[in-house]
């Protein structure tokens, strides 16, 4: 097992790399060790490590001398990222997280919401379903219904992955490590309209310096992995309306752009 997650983190890695724009390795004897290690796993049994031979053997195929890092990554579903993200050991916040919230929603969805991550206490107290609190979460729908998006219209999910408690604060090497899982996301979805909830969520995928309310207000371009750009505005969490009500007539105007966009608000 603790292969299967030793190379699911290193995978998840290589794609911050990747999207990071770190082309090359350079080539010497640990690399070249390493890989050597990683083509014996490639032929292993079949069994839930068969996907880390598979894994395994994306990484063994390519040769570390000035050969561009462009591994093929297998065929994925949300489900199969969803079970990364529970066997997920990558960064520190494994140790001390209390569950994993890969996301909710289809697979055929206009809008992806994106926040900062999920705090809880007792596992036992938050639903599988509850992605960014359960006050949170109501808010978060009867926005929607007001500009005509419908739940099944969405997918709704985290930048940070973990649940932790609400004494953790993540840091950015976990946004990075966690960022792949939101990219391949993006990628299968490929939905109509982003909107992120939060500075971290917001600036894990634009990437800009500036404070949430001067990003918020307006349209932004996020590029997929695949090229195609997509309209991307930031607003404020429901966590932080909760404890500032004066913010939700900013946040309204956010949604209501949201409504024009996919054409479902006037």
């Amino acid at each position: 097992m603790r292969q299967y997650e030793l190379l699911y983190g290193l995978q998840s890695l290589l794609e911050y790399h990747r999207n990071s724009g770190i082309s090359h390795y350079p080539k010497d004897k640990e690399i070249s060790r390493f890989l050597h290690s990683l083509a014996e796993l490639r032929d292993g049994p079949p069994s839930p490590q068969a996907r880390t031979g598979q894994v395994a053997k994306t990484l063994a195929d390519h040769e570390v001398v000035g050969v561009p890092l462009n591994f093929q990554q297998p065929a994925v579903s949300l489900a199969d990222i969803a079970e990364e993200v529970a066997q997920c050991r990558a960064c520190s916040l494994a140790e001390s997280r209390m569950a994993t919230r890969a996301g909710l929603g289809g697979d055929r969805v206009r809008l992806l919401i994106v926040g900062d991550w999920l705090t809880g206490g007792e596992p036992a107290v938050l639903s599988e379903e509850v992605q960014f609190g359960i006050e949170e979460d109501r808010m978060l729908f009867r926005m929607l219904a007001a500009i005509n998006v419908q739940a099944e219209q969405t997918f709704i999910t985290n930048a940070i992955k973990c649940v932790i408690p609400e004494t953790t604060q993540p840091l950015a090497e976990n946004v990075k490590i966690c960022l792949s899982f939101l990219h391949r996301q993006i990628a299968l979805l490929a939905p109509e309209c982003i909107c992120t909830m939060g500075m971290l969520a917001t600036r894990a995928l634009l990437g800009l310096p500036q404070p949430l309310s001067q990003l918020r207000g307006s349209f932004h371009s996020f590029k997929a992995d695949d090229g195609r750009q997509i309209p991307l505005i930031a607003t404020y969490h429901p966590s932080f309306l909760l404890q500032n009500p004066e913010m939700k007539k900013a946040v309204w105007f956010d949604l209501q752009s949201i409504g024009r966009q996919m054409k479902t608000f006037p």
